[in-house]
């Protein structure tokens, strides 16, 4: 409802705002009202009526009629969303004890930023496949869980500290027992040079494929937003990544995807592997449910899921949440 007051000689200005007032506490907010009064320093004694019962009020109807458009447009955008939450497969079923679990040890911990170990575990929770792995406290470790999980392997520090394993030489591979002693102190030497304190190293299984980023982060004005792109170091360079604010369905994750100038690597470009796209869109669509179901969680992000021919993993992760209070 838009109130257009342009002020005459028999005006009673300050009685229509209290009337206006008293319409809008009598409608408890199920209709929008805004208020036009027009006439400059006439009506400037009816304005805090008006704003002390919450009835914005604008100089000309033009500007009103935008507010009353933006508040539509706004309940239509809601609408759909609540559309999509509804829809049949939107829903993803998680172990949401187990991820709550992870998050009250977390921050019993005195950090906000949950370590790819369990990081990992949060995404399995969510039906996100992730590789073999095992964290190793010697080379001898090392060496058994490699054989356990079938050589090639990849080997990662496993630091709180460090998050770009790759700009410390913090990541290695090893095809053969010895190759592995070597990548095995070789991480340790170069943590070492960098001042890093390590809790092991991670024998994690060596994946082949296409490198993607799926990513969370939330803006304090929209929300949780989704990001997906080419992965590794590609999404820092190019800068070639699609978005969308959560929650999303089916239809949104396949545009993500097909959005980016990258795309055509993902579907066999001249000779190349077509990778499984349709693993990569489920796994948005599981990604995306997390921060559902935990509003705490700041940022998530999966770089690099690798998809193959057939499947795709997700081989690191990076989780950050709010503290109790929020902070």
């Amino acid at each position: 409802m838009l109130v257009i007051l342009t002020p005459q000689a028999m005006t009673e200005i300050e009685k229509t705002a209290e009337v206006v007032a008293r319409f809008r506490s009598r409608l408890q907010g199920s209709k929008p009202i805004v208020a036009a009064f027009m006439g400059g320093v006439d009506v400037e004694a009816a304005l805090p009526i008006l704003k002390r019962h919450g009835v914005p009020n604008y100089d000309e109807p033009k500007r009103a009629v935008r507010v009353l458009a933006a508040l539509n447009e706004y309940r239509e955008c809601k609408h759909k969303m609540e559309e999509r939450k509804a829809r049949k497969g939107i829903k993803v079923e998680g172990d949401v004890e187990a991820v709550r679990k992870i998050l009250e040890e977390t921050r019993a911990a005195g950090t906000l930023v949950i370590n790819e170990v369990r990081g990992r575990r949060i995404l399995e929770a969510y039906g996100i496949p992730v590789p073999k792995e095992g964290v190793a406290s010697s080379v001898e470790e090392a060496l058994e869980t490699a054989r356990e999980i079938g050589f090639p392997v990849v080997l990662k520090a496993f630091s709180p500290e460090l998050l770009h394993k790759t700009d410390v030489g913090g990541v290695q591979f090893a095809d053969d027992d010895e190759g592995l002693k070597s990548a095995y102190f070789r991480i340790i030497a170069n943590t070492r040079r960098f001042n890093m304190k390590i809790d092991g190293v991670i024998v994690q299984e060596k994946v082949e494929g296409i490198e993607v980023l799926v990513g969370i982060t939330k803006d304090p004005q929209f929300g949780h937003v989704l990001t997906f792109g080419l992965g590794g170091i590609y999404v820092e360079v190019l800068k070639d990544v699609s978005r969308r604010i959560l929650p999303i369905d089916e239809i949104e994750a396949e545009e993500m995807i097909r959005e980016i100038k990258a795309y055509p690597l993902l579907t066999g470009y001249r000779g190349g592997v077509r990778v499984d796209v349709n693993c990569i869109k489920d796994v948005i669509l599981r990604l995306s449910q997390i921060p559902s179901d935990f509003p705490e969680i700041n940022e998530l992000e999966i770089n690099p899921l690798i998809a193959g021919e057939h499947g795709c993993k997700a081989v690191d992760v990076l989780i950050t949440i709010r503290g109790e209070e929020g902070s």
